[in-house]
């Protein structure tokens, strides 16, 4: 029962409304009842976006924002930023979108600009084409990576973050292939981790010809859709190879790029003492499931960035054990038998895609050694909502019969989790300078500020 509706039910008002039959057919409660629906998600989507403009005004452009800025805006041509790219590791989507707006403005507030608009479009894609509650819809918008990481930060990876949630609003509605595979071509083209969710929601799109192939031109459809999706990947990988395979060439020396490997993984230091054998690596990758999942920093007012308050805390070390990693790793495992039981009561296929997709991530991290940042591991929990996302769609009502409700108390605890973090994150952008303008003069010296 809706809040109009125990409203039109109370004591008080059911005798207005005895007294007066025209207020009873004619009230305005039940006008407001039908608005809801789509007044709401607009409402969210104006508040997201006078939250967003106030975290951009107040964020300071860090390295890799300012880089890919930087990249695209002294490059003369197209071709030459393309040859610039060649040790980013990244598909040059991002950098193609950059260096048109740099023709236009050398101010990087534009990029800023540009990202913002990004993730508004995100929520409304969330907000108006999402089959979840209004109550889900309005923590999954303010949730970690959709109000902050993939917001404020203008990266590439809000940009996969859009493309992955227009693939399934598309699917949802949409039955062919062709678009569907262009989406997941652009999926592809942001970044690595896009790359890797496009390989496992391509699997959908096998099954959409499958339950389609005695159609007229299946055939010719499945192969169109083909020679897409492998001219996008291949457009992807291209680009991606020569930093990926940088650890394979220099494997001896424990370095990927500019970041030591023993020193990061998991976007957090490696407490001292702790030997980078194989089985540590490993457990140190698997983790990354909770930490996607549940990203509550530890509360340290200076280094906060990047950690988790279960793996990074001081207080779950006890003599010399990681206790924190330890549960991490229970409590991963734990969800994702969660999140495949909760898939499969509606659709082994979806439950399959979410395998695939999870299992392909960590297998990379796992054979280059290379852990990532949150904004890395956000993409597993991304696919998770994706899932769900279709899963609550009923996509394939057909499929071995599946038709049985999703009960996802499970997942509104996380989306409450992720609104946390996500509210004290965007908090701390706000009042805490990543800057130190003000250890300057201790740095150069007064004089200098002084004269």
């Amino acid at each position: 029962m809706s809040f109009f509706q125990r409203l039109k039910s109370s004591e008080m008002l059911g005798i207005v409304v005895s007294a007066f039959p025209f207020f009873a057919k004619n009230s305005i409660f039940s006008r407001l009842e039908n608005l809801t629906p789509v007044l709401a998600p607009t409402a969210i989507t104006a508040i997201f976006a006078t939250f967003n403009l106030l975290g951009l005004l107040r964020h300071e452009l860090w390295r890799d924002e300012f880089q890919a800025w930087m990249v695209a805006r002294d490059s003369g041509s197209v071709l030459e930023m393309l040859q610039h790219l060649r040790n980013e590791g990244h598909p040059a989507l991002w950098h193609v979108c950059l260096y048109g707006l740099a023709q236009w403005s050398h101010k990087p507030w534009l990029m800023q600009a540009f990202h913002g608009l990004i993730a508004i479009a995100t929520v409304s894609l969330i907000q108006h084409f999402s089959p979840f509650k209004l109550t889900h819809k309005l923590l999954l918008t303010f949730s970690y990576f959709i109000v902050y990481e993939y917001a404020i930060i203008s990266r590439n990876y809000g940009l996969g973050a859009f493309f992955l949630f227009a693939f399934c609003a598309a699917f949802c509605q949409s039955r062919h292939l062709f678009s569907l595979a262009l989406i997941l071509v652009f999926l592809s083209n942001t970044n690595l981790f896009g790359l890797l969710l496009s390989f496992s929601l391509a699997i959908l799109l096998l099954f959409r010809w499958w339950d389609q192939r005695r159609e007229e031109h299946a055939r010719s459809n499945f192969v169109g859709t083909l020679m897409i999706l492998g001219t996008g990947w291949l457009i992807s990988v291209a680009q991606i190879a020569r930093p990926l395979w940088e650890p394979l060439l220099a494997k001896h020396t424990g370095r990927l790029g500019f970041m030591p490997l023993s020193q990061t993984v998991a976007g957090a230091v490696i407490p001292e003492g702790v030997e980078m054998t194989f089985p540590v690596k490993v457990a140190y990758t698997l983790v990354q499931i909770w930490q996607a999942y549940v990203p509550i920093p530890t509360f340290a007012r200076r280094a906060f960035w990047d950690t988790n308050v279960l793996i990074d805390s001081p207080f779950m070390r006890v003599r010399g054990l990681a206790v924190g990693l330890g549960l991490g790793l229970l409590l991963s495992a734990a969800l994702v038998v969660w999140a495949v039981r909760l898939l499969e009561r509606r659709s082994p296929r979806l439950a399959l895609v979410y395998l695939v997709g999870t299992g392909l991530i960590l297998l990379f991290c796992i054979q280059f050694f290379w852990w990532g940042s949150l904004r890395h591991q956000g993409y597993l929990w991304l696919l998770l909502v994706a899932c769900l996302w279709l899963a609550q769609a009923n996509v394939f009502p057909q499929a071995l019969g599946r038709s049985r409700p999703l009960h996802l108390g499970g997942f509104t605890l996380l989306l409450v989790l992720q609104c946390f973090a996500g509210v004290y994150l965007y908090s701390q952008d706000l009042t805490y300078s990543f800057l130190q303008v003000s250890r300057l003069p201790d740095l150069f010296g007064k004089t200098i500020w002084s004269s």
